[in-house]
């Protein structure tokens, strides 16, 4: 993965943990008066369940398993597929651009119009 991809997962992580420590400070020590929200157990456990199954649902969309063994998925074989042709999707622009260079360059050097 990019560098960019990791810290950006890494930040959403830390922060997720930050704001499953604040939820529960705020609904242990009842400072849903001073603090401006009010949380109740169920959120709690909730945002916890979901930061859980975050690592289920990354293994599942990259096809490693979270020691690093390759574990292919029918979602990571969909994603690839779907990737490659986007790939060509995007490419298209370039392929065309080189074809037309191309086409110059080989009418000019042979000298037929």
């Amino acid at each position: 993965a990019e560098t960019c991809t990791i810290s950006v997962v890494a930040t959403h992580a830390l922060l997720t943990e930050i704001l499953i420590y604040l939820m529960q400070k705020v609904q242990i020590e009842g400072l849903e008066g001073s603090s401006g929200g009010s949380y109740l157990p169920d959120d709690i456990t909730q945002l916890e369940h979901l930061t859980r199954s975050n690592v289920h649902a990354m293994e599942d969309i990259t096809g490693y398993s979270r020691d690093g063994t390759k574990t292919p998925t029918a979602m990571e074989k969909t994603l690839r597929e779907k990737g490659a042709h986007w790939g060509q999707h995007v490419l298209e622009g370039a392929v065309s651009w080189v074809l037309v260079f191309i086409y110059i360059l080989v009418t000019v050097l042979s000298g037929y119009p």
